[in-house]
């Protein structure tokens, strides 16, 4: 099951018009919605489920742009924070309870940059004016993603498309692709 989280961005900042980022989890179970009017204001990013719209929890707040994704089994959500021009983040959630989930320390993008630093023996991140990364697919079974690195300084020095697989059972990004593959294809004989 491809994990893309559908997301609607109603774009109507003219004339202070409130604007609504939409989220829903692969299951449908959840959804995630945040409204603001200020452009350059501080966000604030709502779960609910759609039975009960009604009653929402706090997941957390962001500064300029966020895209959600949960997993599969809706266990996790990872958000791509796009803090400003320069630079986009990689932050983790975890359900602890119902729809309060909790955040999580985990470093993906300082990680991902250093599997990157050590397998192509560059100086990045610290060479690139811009580093982003971001969750693009979850595995099927939840324990893993896709990351996407990018960045840059001049047509010298960038990254453009870097791909590894961030492991959540070791908390370590890996080039082995087959993590993300983990239960993506089950056969069984039929009973005869």
């Amino acid at each position: 099951m491809r994990l893309l989280l559908l997301m609607f961005l109603n774009l109507s900042l003219l004339g202070g018009d409130e604007v609504t980022w939409h989220w829903k989890s692969p299951s449908t179970k959840i959804e995630a919605e945040s409204k603001f009017v200020e452009a350059d204001t501080p966000r604030v990013i709502w779960l609910y489920e759609p039975d009960n719209p009604a009653k929402k929890e706090r997941l957390c707040s962001f500064e300029r742009d966020a895209e959600l994704i949960f997993s599969p089994d809706d266990s996790m959500v990872a958000m791509n924070d796009i803090v400003g021009s320069d630079l986009a983040e990689i932050r983790l959630f975890k359900r602890v309870n119902g729809l309060h989930y909790q955040e999580l320390s985990t470093q993906v993008h300082d990680l991902c940059w250093a599997l990157l630093q050590k397998r192509k023996k560059v100086p990045y991140p610290k060479a690139l004016l811009h580093s982003y990364a971001f969750v693009k697919q979850w595995s099927p079974d939840s324990s893993a993603f896709l990351v996407n690195l990018s960045g840059h300084t001049d047509s010298n020095q960038y990254v453009e498309d870097w791909l590894c697989v961030f492991d959540l059972r070791t908390n370590r990004p890996t080039l082995d692709l087959s993590v993300l593959n983990r239960k993506s294809v089950i056969f069984r004989a039929s009973p005869r």
